[in-house]
């Protein structure tokens, strides 16, 4: 599905600047500049015959002495770090093709008709580089609007200029002009800037600059024989190997990619009547990387709704956040990572693919993680990115698919640690419970040995090219039985959570008062409680008399309620229950031992389930029975003994009245119902009560 001439398409660069001072919103004020001149230059709208409405900036001449209202037009840009990505693959290399700088002006069309004034100068633009150097300065003159002292020009905007030479075009040649010395993408001293001077001559009206790769130039066009064939014949190519091919993806991209995204998605949609379109991952600190305010500025759901899902008009997005990282001492002011001593007693060891330190206890290690996953904002602070792509894709309509870090990776500033075998069935059971349509395991492959100085393994080993899975992670789990497991389930909820309403979900972190108290006064579960495992064997009915639960602060539990997008007269409610702790169980005794494997019980909020006084609960995964309970119970109902990092999808459905006898409503989705209060279910009549119809 990752398909290089679609990723060297949809991953160039285009950027329109705006010259306009007031905006609406704070993205848009990114592309903008920090100084503009007072000198007889206004923000207008224009009307004219030559506008459409554009807010654009007028610059207006002193009728006897133009030098007295020359000065910039605009200067200092603001979010101007999007030419100098000299990391990255060949695509979103900024110093790979060249760069068209692409003003969009016109000028008073009689000032322009008079031949005297062919040669007089309206603007000069000026170009610098991260230094603040000027790469190149090009003056605009009455003669770049019209072909010759004869020619009409009409008065219309232009954006490609007559009569410019080679050498003074606005054409900036590929390499390393933009960034020589190679500074880091998110250095925010950078000076690039795009400049207008205004000479005073004649009346002006600037729109936007716009900045725009070789790529994008002649992507964008829309007319560029090569490049259409190349979107034709890859569409045509996906359509006649449908089992190969459901949908086209792109890796991570930054902001200034999303104008060459939408072309290439809504081609693909086009060529291929709807059926495939193009996915994206997206990694929301390289969304964000740009922005001038980087380190306290974060882009809203909203705002990625509208920029991106929106602009690009896209069917499904990947939603990325690899959190578990594996730095050494604070490295980098990253902080350190753990595992518990029952996943591997050892300690922090870089020759052996072990990127993370040994905590103390159990106990100091499931605290840890807890604050790891929830607390910050940012591209690799978990939980913030699963409520945010919760929120984009509630605000938006549009599903996601989640990228599980499932690998480790040492490289000289990017270092991951492996995940275990229960962090890899947390985060999973984490995404879904936020409402993720998909997971996508980060990575199939491995490459390097750990001596060396770049090293990676996904789910297979890198000594040959079979893809040979791997059953011994780094801490010796077997990685690729606990995959198969973890999907071999989620295929299981499939049908279910495929049927859930994307509006509708709520997900609540049970240690935080401010959740559970949402959760309570909101849902069917007034309150859970966690228990610490009392036998090795489980326990279908365990006495919990006598073992203390763990107190709301320290029940690391995760539930999520979910609506059928078409609930129709089916009653029943679907929940989800995580255990977030990972200490992975060894056996009964002492706390240590049983690492983070809990007993877990319910108290039902009866507000909640109207119509019926008897439910039942059903393990989604199994199928199995979990109880029976009438909804005026008061006591605690368990719901089940979960290892670490386990969650289980229940379906708590409505317990209807034959004769004094309770019938289990198992196949409510199969019912018909009759007006005269009867129900047709696999051949059977079942008289209810007339309120349930």
């Amino acid at each position: 599905m990752d398909r290089p001439k679609i990723a060297y398409l949809a991953g160039v660069k285009g950027q329109i600047i705006n010259v306009k001072k007031l905006f609406l919103t704070r993205i848009t004020g990114f592309y903008t500049y920090k100084t503009h001149s007072n000198l007889n230059m206004q923000d207008v709208v224009d009307t004219g015959i030559h506008g459409s409405g554009e807010r654009v900036r007028y610059c207006q001449p002193h009728p006897s002495n133009p030098s007295s209202n020359s000065g910039w037009v605009v200067k200092d840009l603001k979010a101007n770090r999007e030419q100098i990505n000299h990391q990255w693959n060949f695509e979103k290399n900024d110093t790979a093709h060249s760069w068209h700088i692409l003003p969009r002006i016109r000028i008073d069309s009689s000032f322009a008709a008079d031949i005297s004034n062919f040669d007089k100068p309206i603007c000069k633009i000026i170009i610098l580089d991260f230094k603040g150097d000027s790469i190149k300065s090009v003056t605009l003159k009455v003669s770049n609007f019209k072909q010759s002292p004869t020619s009409i020009y009409h008065g219309n905007y232009l954006e490609n200029y007559l009569n410019l030479e080679s050498d003074s075009n606005l054409i900036i040649s590929p390499g390393k002009l933009f960034n020589p010395d190679k500074k880091d993408l998110g250095d925010t001293t950078c000076k690039v800037d795009f400049r207008v001077w205004y000479y005073g001559e004649c009346e002006m009206w600037i729109d936007r600059v716009r900045v725009e790769n070789e790529v994008a130039h002649r992507l964008l066009s829309g007319n560029d024989l090569e490049y259409e064939n190349w979107l034709r014949w890859e569409c045509n190519l996906a359509m006649e190997h449908p089992d190969y091919i459901r949908n086209f993806y792109i890796e991570e991209f930054e902001f200034n990619a999303i104008p060459c995204i939408k072309y290439v998605n809504q081609k693909i949609r086009q060529l291929t009547n709807d059926n495939l379109s193009l996915m994206v991952n997206l990694n929301y600190d390289l969304f964000r990387i740009h922005t001038p305010q980087l380190l306290d500025y974060y882009p809203t759901a909203s705002l990625v709704n509208k920029f991106l899902i929106q602009e690009a008009d896209l069917k499904t997005w990947l939603n990325v956040a690899y959190s578990l990282e594996g730095f050494e001492n604070n490295e980098f002011d990253h902080p350190k990572t753990y595992h518990p001593p029952t996943l591997y007693s050892g300690g922090y060891d870089k020759d052996a693919g072990i990127l993370s330190y040994k905590a103390n206890s159990v106990s100091e290690y499931d605290n840890w993680l807890q604050t790891f996953l929830d607390e910050g904002e940012g591209g690799i602070k978990f939980i913030h990115q699963m409520k945010l792509a919760d929120e984009i894709s509630k605000i938006s309509g549009v599903p996601f698919i989640n990228l599980a870090q499932g690998h480790l990776i040492w490289a000289p500033q990017h270092k991951l640690k492996e995940p275990s075998n229960e962090e890899l069935n947390l985060i999973t059971n984490l995404a879904i419970s936020y409402g993720t349509k998909g997971i996508m395991y980060f990575s199939y492959g491995s490459h390097g040995i750990f001596t060396d100085s770049n090293y990676q393994r996904g789910l297979t080993e890198p000594q040959n090219t079979n893809f040979t899975p791997r059953t011994n992670s780094v801490y010796d789990q077997n990685k690729w039985g606990a995959i198969m497991k973890i999907d071999s389930i989620a295929k299981k909820w499939g049908p279910y959570l495929m049927s859930f309403d994307n509006a509708n979900r709520r997900s609540y972190i049970y240690r935080i008062a401010d959740e559970r108290n949402e959760m309570s006064a909101n849902t069917f579960i007034d309150k859970l409680k966690a228990y610490p495992a009392v036998e090795f064997a489980p326990d279908p009915d365990p006495d919990l008399s006598n073992v203390t639960a763990e107190t709301n602060t320290d029940a690391y539990l995760q539930a999520a309620f979910f609506e059928k997008e078409n609930q129709g007269l089916d009653k029943s409610e679907f929940f989800m229950i995580v255990n977030r702790r990972c200490s992975p169980f060894l056996s009964y005794g002492s706390a240590d031992s049983i690492g983070g494997r809990r007993l877990v019980t319910m108290k039902i909020n009866p507000t909640y389930l109207s119509g019926f006084n008897n439910w039942k609960i059903f393990d989604l995964e199994t199928g199995d029975t979990v109880r029976t309970l009438s909804k005026s119970d008061t006591s605690y109902i368990f719901l089940g003994d979960f290892m670490p990092g386990e969650g289980k999808l229940f379906r708590l459905a409505p317990v209807m009245q034959e004769g004094g006898t309770l019938v289990a409503d198992e196949s409510i989705n199969n019912i018909n119902f009759n007006c005269n209060g009867d129900v047709s279910n696999n051949g059977k009549n079942i008289s209810l009560c007339r309120h349930y119809c």
